[in-house]
């Protein structure tokens, strides 16, 4: 920490099912009041970035397996407006495309697009060529997060739930995890703030709208379209230890104490990779060069966050690390997670 310059970071290891190691170091810093130094309690919040998009795809699973959805399927047979790459018209866009991020849909940040669906509008006029790759859907690996509002938006027309609350009754209350992707619903005394680090400027600078409330857009939200409002790739919001919870479900294939969220198969299908690409729908593969090791798992990064989540479900072992702020990027979390391994693992 001290060489990455970081703020504050919360680490869980888990081994044979169970939670063996937990502890917080650094602070939780205070915008308004900088030398203030608020411990990190085992209980606060945190903004778990792309980690989020593990949850989509765990919802797109459920609705999988109750036959609502085809992962094979052109996805505008379940939106409310069409999707296609203007340079490829006659080739669809499928579910699976989104989640393994093979679509063609680029990944900038395009401000008046920001939390938006609105850039899919044809009426959007030469602009969407500047939304979709040059070469075909299902060529190429491109991540998108853009690709992961879309899946939201699939989530809510097909089981006619407004996303968060879809997630939240699906998946969090079932395992008893407190969070969710609304951040009017959540404790805000509990947020663990962030400071994101410029590296042209070699400084940091604070990330108020990470926890941004949307009270307001709320009162106009139509399903399939306001989707992007809560940044399904991005926006889950809860706390290391019930992030353990969520991690041992995926553990033991869809399962946790006694309460089951998808299927061995539907798990299985998640991490299915190709041979072209570490990642698989949502999930992606790695082992931090740790030899002989395969982890499954996602990272994360925003606001100045930076998350890490990878387990072993044949072996039953697993690690959450989630920074709040350094000037290393994903090395610190990456190093943290070596260190348990070490620690926990292979002593």
């Amino acid at each position: 920490m001290k060489e990455s310059d970081a703020i504050g970071v919360s680490v869980v290891a888990v081994k044979d099912n169970k939670l063996c190691y937990q502890e917080s170091f650094g602070y939780n810093p205070d915008y308004n009041n900088p030398e203030k130094r608020n411990p990190i309690g085992s209980d606060d919040i945190y903004r778990i970035a792309s980690i989020s998009k593990t949850f989509v795809a765990t919802a797109i699973m459920q609705l999988v397996e109750k036959g609502l959805i085809n992962l094979d399927e052109d996805i505008n047979r379940y939106l409310n407006f069409n999707v296609r790459n203007p340079r490829y018209p006659e080739l669809p866009i499928t579910v699976r495309m989104l989640l393994n991020h093979h679509s063609s849909i680029t990944d900038y940040q395009y401000e008046k697009y920001r939390n938006s669906l609105a850039m899919f509008n044809p009426e959007a006029g030469k602009d969407i060529y500047n939304f979709f790759e040059n070469y075909r859907p299902g060529a190429k690996y491109k991540y998108s997060n853009y690709g992961y509002s879309l899946l939201g938006a699939i989530i809510e027309n097909v089981s006619q739930v407004r996303f968060d609350e879809y997630i939240e009754n699906n998946i969090l209350i079932p395992l008893g995890i407190y969070g969710g992707y609304n951040v009017s619903k959540i404790d805000s005394l509990r947020f663990v703030w962030a400071y994101h680090y410029d590296k042209k400027k070699k400084k940091y600078t604070k990330s108020p709208q990470m926890y941004k409330p949307f009270i307001k857009e709320t009162d106009n939200y139509i399903l399939g379209e306001s989707t992007a409002l809560f940044s399904p790739a991005g926006g889950m919001k809860l706390s290391v230890l019930d992030l353990a919870k969520y991690m041992m479900m995926h553990m033991n294939y869809g399962t946790y104490n006694g309460v089951r969220i998808l299927t061995k198969e539907s798990e299985e299908e998640l991490w299915k990779i190709s041979s072209k690409t570490k990642y698989g729908m949502g999930f992606m593969h790695a082992n931090f060069k740790l030899k002989g090791i395969d982890l499954i798992g996602h990272q994360g990064g925003a606001y100045g966050i930076h998350s890490t989540m990878f387990f072993n479900p044949e072996e039953k072992y697993g690690f959450i690390v989630i920074c709040n702020g350094c000037n290393s990027g994903h090395t610190l979390d990456t190093e943290i997670l070596k260190e348990l391994y070490y620690c926990f693992v292979k002593k």
